[in-house]
């Protein structure tokens, strides 16, 4: 099975020192073509010695789609449901 491995590395705004961080945070998409499964990994601050990977969502071709739209700001910002709206906040 092939796989696809996507990796970009940023600089951290977390305000960790009062206002810049001086560390970096890395994202990985992984694409596994025969089966068209995707995972998402991200890693907070890369340079601390407990820093560890982990796997923020698995998806497929339609949530890939879903995704990319949300996070290309190409849909319209909707009111959430009321019980959709609760959820979130719990959390």
């Amino acid at each position: 099975m092939g796989v696809n491995r996507y990796r970009i590395e940023y600089d951290c705004d977390c305000g960790e020192n009062y206002g810049g961080c001086d560390k970096h945070n890395v994202f990985i998409l992984e694409s596994y073509r025969s089966c068209d499964v995707y995972k998402l990994y991200h890693k907070n601050h890369k340079e601390s010695v407990n820093s560890k990977f982990e796997c923020l969502l698995t998806f497929t071709d339609n949530g890939y789609s879903a995704l990319t739209k949300i996070l290309g700001n190409t849909v319209e910002q909707t009111s959430l449901p009321e019980d959709e709206l609760k959820e979130i906040k719990e959390l």
